[in-house]
């Protein structure tokens, strides 16, 4: 990932989302180069398909949702989920990307998307079969029974 700036944005980025209304957006862009995290020290790594960390701020991408790995209930899941983790870290290394952040999830994780041009990481990761969409449905409340996940096809 060739972002903008590294660490110490992270940091102010994180301070400041403490303090922000839900669903206020900022915005933020990094640089450091990403790798796949391992051990307790998380920074500038990805975690899955959908969840990474620039600097010391865990961010999952909003919108999408892909297999899991650490919890995942079966070797193809597991398989999948590395697929997804393998290809979002080659997204995050292969341009200059913007983190758009948009409030914290249940988990107090930074919700964003990383957009370059017109390209929206989440969006490849979609159409590319590595992820499906997750779309809210109003009025159901904020858990995880409230998603309706959509596989979106080709065409």
């Amino acid at each position: 990932l060739r972002l903008c700036h590294v660490a110490a944005l992270a940091g102010s980025i994180a301070a400041g989302l403490m303090g922000s209304a839900a669903g206020a957006s900022s915005t933020a862009a990094t640089s450091p180069s990403y790798v796949i995290c391992k051990g307790g020290f998380r920074h500038d790594c990805v975690v899955d398909g959908d969840t990474f960390w620039l600097g010391r701020m865990k961010v999952r991408l909003a919108d999408i949702d892909t297999p899991e790995i650490t919890d995942a209930k079966c070797a193809s899941e597991r398989q999948r989920g590395e697929a997804a983790r393998d290809r979002l870290l080659a997204l995050l290394n292969s341009r200059e990307w913007e983190l758009v952040l948009d409030g914290k999830d249940r988990y107090r994780r930074a919700l964003g998307r990383l957009v370059s041009g017109n390209a929206d990481a989440g969006a490849i990761l979609v159409r590319e079969g590595f992820a499906v969409l997750m779309v809210a449905i109003a009025g159901l409340g904020a858990d995880h029974r409230s998603k309706l996940f959509v596989q979106l096809g080709e065409g």
